[in-house]
Order: structure tokens, then sequence, then C-alpha cells
């Protein structure tokens, strides 16, 4: 696991933008919990901007979906930046209203997300419903602050739910830090390095490195960013944000452009598997100037992008430097490492590839054959 540090320049993000988004407001009831009423807002992709209106029909696709903890105090309005940047790409969120008060109950707010995935999807087979048909059968859980150290605890309630992203994710009680220690599914935290509300070295760490079970992990800090800049602005949160220090030395436009740019990669490749998504998301870790770093992740296009990997055979695997592909012509070949680093070959000699120069350790050999089809396998330098 590495961390590094990049401080160049950055370029600029943007999000293709295919749908307008549907609003939908709800009581979903929980006759589980003495029938909670659970108010969600719900955005989704659709033709037309507004409120109850169909779901798109411009594709037949289904749409994964996310649910989102609001933060202390802050209400979910505050988070227009995440559905403008989430839902036009092909996705369903949800954001529950509730305990929005000065003493909510952490628990009953992931239920509450676990609730709300649940009965979203379940409306995807329900045949008055406008989702129907339209939900994808992978979901995710979000949050910001309170609502990301919900989300933790949400990750462990439900064996279907399928990712977990949290934003500047606050110790919440039950702990975020305990919880993770049983999350097994593909985990994204993102913090600021000036974030005095909830310090990252004091949460958003403890949590990423109590989390072992994951087959994989990645924690992105955004340099000079600020816990209340993960959202729109919000009087409670910023009021808060002002009594502390570090200030934000970023503005809040360019921390939702760091932020857009890693959410939807990341989202991409683990809800909606699309490989090649995730390697670039690895790849934007490792040049980005404007973030730091750490992740114990293999790619998700190992498994899932493999194409003709049986018809493939790479010997001696594990190395000491030179080895051959065997079964297969190809035209191009990159390395990168688990942390998404691309690794420049230096020689090829009489069939054999050297990379006695690399470091020990484990590296992803992209393949592309002549008949350009992708195939990635993992080697071993000893």
């Amino acid at each position: 696991m590495k961390t590094f540090y990049f401080f160049l320049f950055i370029t600029s993000f943007s999000l293709a933008q295919p749908f307008q988004i549907g609003t939908l407001n709800v009581d979903f009831v929980d006759s589980s919990r003495n029938n909670r009423v659970v108010n969600t807002r719900i955005y989704y992709p659709a033709n037309t901007a507004g409120n109850n209106v169909l779901v798109t029909t411009l594709t037949a696709e289904q749409f994964p979906v996310l649910t989102f903890g609001h933060g202390f105090l802050t209400a979910w309005s505050a988070y227009a930046n995440i559905w403008e940047a989430i839902v036009p790409q092909g996705y369903i969120m949800a954001f529950p209203t509730t305990e929005g008060g000065i003493a909510p109950s952490h628990i009953e707010f992931a239920r509450d997300l676990v609730f709300v995935n649940n009965t979203i999807k379940d409306l995807g087979t329900n045949p008055t419903s406008i989702f129907n048909t339209r939900v994808h059968p992978r979901s995710g859980v979000m949050g910001h602050s309170m609502g990301g150290g919900a989300a933790h605890i949400a990750a462990t309630l439900s064996t279907n739910i399928n990712a977990l992203l949290s934003l500047s994710a606050a110790i919440t009680n039950p702990s975020p830090v305990s919880s993770s220690a049983s999350i097994n599914i593909p985990t994204l935290l993102i913090a600021g390095t000036n974030d005095c509300v909830t310090v990252p070295q004091n949460t958003q760490i403890p949590i990423y490195n109590a989390i072992t079970n994951s087959p994989c992990k990645s924690f992105v800090s955004i340099t000079g960013g600020s816990h209340c800049q993960m959202a729109n602005f919000n009087f409670n949160c910023n009021l808060g944000d002002s009594t502390c220090t570090p200030a934000p030395t970023i503005t809040r436009e360019f921390q939702h452009q760091i932020l857009n740019q890693f959410m939807s990669l990341w989202l991409d490749g683990f809800l909606k598997q699309i490989c090649q998504s995730h390697l670039t998301f690895l790849q934007t870790m490792s040049q980005s100037p404007a973030i730091t770093f750490q992740n114990s992740c293999e790619p998700c296009a190992l498994s899932a992008s493999s194409l003709m990997a049986d018809e493939l055979t790479i010997y001696p695997n594990p190395t000491a430097g030179e080895f051959v592909i065997d079964k297969i012509t190809f035209q191009n070949i990159t390395f990168f490492d688990l942390s998404g680093k691309n690794y420049e070959l230096l020689s090829t000699e009489g069939g054999k590839i050297n990379i006695s120069q690399f470091s020990p350790g484990i590296y992803f050999i992209k393949i592309t054959t002549i008949d350009n089809k992708t195939i990635i396998k993992k080697l071993i330098k000893k």
C-alpha cells in the first residue's frame, strides 16, 4: 500500500450528462420498525426534468440505486452537487431526510439507508411503480459526515449493498471504525486535507485501516479540501467549519470538480462494472496533482475484462526478471501496480520480456491483441 504526493497541475474533468433529472418525494413506511415513516427524496434519470416524471425512455438500461446519508444538522438539499453530478450518468439516488435533529440516532439512520435501498430495489419489480424493470441489481450506499459514518454501519447491516462510498465520514455511535472491520465490499473514502471538523487522522484514516476484509479499498484525500465543501453551502455546516482551522485552500467549485471525477469513475467501475472506469480511476489517482491517496485493490478488470485469459500463458511467474507471453500475438503491452501507476517496458529480446528494473512486488500486465482484445494478467516480480 503506497501514498503518492503530486503538486504539479490539474486538468479539467467534464462529465457527459445524457439524462435529465426526475424528482420524487415519498414517505416509505417500515413495518418492521413500528411503521417508521422514512421521508425520502429520490432523483432519477428522466427525459425531462421535473417532479413525478417518467424514468427515461431514451434507453432500456437499468440504473443502480445509491442511498445517501446527510450530515449532522445538514439538510438533504445541500447535496444537490452530488445528485446533479451522479444521476445524469445513469443512477437513482435516494436521500432519506430522517434524523435531522439535534440528537439523531445513528443506528436508525443507518437502518433507514438500508431500508430505502431495499425498498427502491423492490419497486424495480413492481408493475405499478415508475421504477418497474429499471432498477439495476447492484446498489450502493453513500454519505457525508454523520451520514458517512452511518453509511459504514449500513454496509454491515445488509448483504444487498455492493459498494460503499463515504465523504468526510464522522465517528458515529456505533463507531464506523468497529463496524468497518466486517465490511467486505469495495469501499472508497474521500476526505479533505484541511478538514478541521472530522480530522482525517482521527476519523477517516482509522476507518480505512479498520477495513481488512474488503477486496478493494481506496482512500482519496483532496489537497486543501474542507469538510463542508463536499456539499453546497449550508449555514449549519459552514458555521462549524468556520470555527476551526485550517481553512480550505481551494474553492468549493474546484473541490467539487475533483470529487465528481473520482466518484463517477469509481461508481461506474463497481456498480456498473465498467472495468475500464476502474482502471482509469486507479491511473487518475496515481497521476493527479490535486490529491494524495492510499489504495489496496486489484483492478476489477482483472476478473471482469480478462478476455481470452485462458488462452494466454505467462512463464515463469513469479519471475526474477525475464518472462515469456505464450499462445497469443500482441500489439501492445503496459504494466501497472496495485496503485494504478504505469511502468515503462524497457526491452523485449528474442520473445522474452525483461522487467529486471522493476522493484519486487505484484504487477498487472494489460495486453492488447492484434484484433484489439484486452487481456489483463497478474505477474509477480521476485
